[in-house]
């Protein structure tokens, strides 16, 4: 007996994936690929205590996915297999998952990182991975075992994300800028120079990075910046505050971990934008520039 099952989304998934021919085909291939989970105002009660966890499930309605097969070749292999011994999309029940890393909850929005998701994508549940209940040592893994392992890096991480146009490079100073490309201040450095901005990682400690000086403060900047973004946390922050306030930023932006409210107050009543946010998605999902868009004009 069939019966019709009906659910409806809780909420949208934002990401800088537009091309499915072009979007990673799982997490373990997207590091670095940015994005949001935007709730429906009515389900945020729902997201307490849900900032413990390092990583989620999305599950989510692949919106885009062709029409479905029993038999398909793989993104991974071009060999024919039962659907269900693959995670193609053109499923009969067009019904995706991911295991994305959390970086922050803000509100009903989850900053969210190794996202491999379309932008706009209908989600339909969000839950914890646990490695309690979730984390399996011996498995079969079937057909993928006799993969070779470079062709598969090769199909998995297709092109990078489709990035925003560029409107106008604006001038960027990153706060506590680190020399390992595992961390965020590192990978934002990155992303900034190649949206085009003009970046000064500012870190005593060092004297270059990807090439580019370093600044040891923000007063040896050779130009007042448009964006002071922060990777210090508020305690260190705090003692910088005048030195923030002194090279007469546009905006700041408190990444994950450096959320400071007693300066952002502080900043707020000196006419300088604050965004508890993270630079990285931002980037990825083209609201860097429309955050700094609503702003122009003259430093204050």
């Amino acid at each position: 007996m069939s019966a019709e099952i009906v659910y409806r989304p809780i909420g949208f998934i934002r990401s800088g994936h537009t091309q499915p021919e072009k979007t990673p085909i799982q997490p373990v291939f997207a590091a670095g690929c940015f994005g949001r989970v935007e709730l429906l105002p009515e389900f945020a009660a729902g997201l307490r205590d849900i900032e413990g966890f390092s990583h989620i499930y999305l599950l989510y309605h692949l919106d885009r996915a062709p029409a479905a097969r029993l038999t398909v070749k793989p993104f991974l292999q071009d060999v024919e297999h039962g659907i269900f011994a693959t995670r193609t999309p053109c499923r009969p029940n067009p019904i995706g998952m991911s295991i994305v890393r959390l970086l922050r909850v803000a509100g009903c929005t989850l900053e969210v990182d190794e996202l491999d998701v379309l932008d706009g994508t209908p989600l339909l549940d969000i839950k914890p991975y646990t490695a309690r209940f979730d984390r399996v040592d011996e498995t079969r893994n079937g057909w993928q075992d006799g993969l070779d392992e470079k062709e598969v890096q090769a199909r998995g991480r297709r092109m990078p994300p489709t990035q925003s146009a560029r409107p106008t490079a604006l001038t960027v100073a990153v706060l506590g800028a680190s020399a390992n490309p595992e961390r965020y201040s590192h990978k934002a450095v990155a992303q900034l120079l190649a949206h085009g901005h003009t970046v000064f990682p500012v870190n005593p400690g060092l004297s270059t990075l990807l090439e580019h000086k370093v600044y040891a403060t923000l007063a040896d900047l050779p130009a007042p910046p448009h964006t002071v973004t922060l990777y210090v946390g508020p305690e260190r922050s705090t003692a910088l505050a005048d030195a923030i306030l002194a090279a007469r930023p546009r905006r700041v932006i408190f990444n994950p971990g450096s959320e400071n409210p007693v300066l952002s107050e502080r900043l707020k009543r000196n006419g300088i934008e604050v965004l508890d946010a993270c630079t990285l998605v931002l980037l990825t999902t083209g609201q860097f520039y429309r955050t700094a868009s609503r702003h122009k004009g003259k430093n204050p």
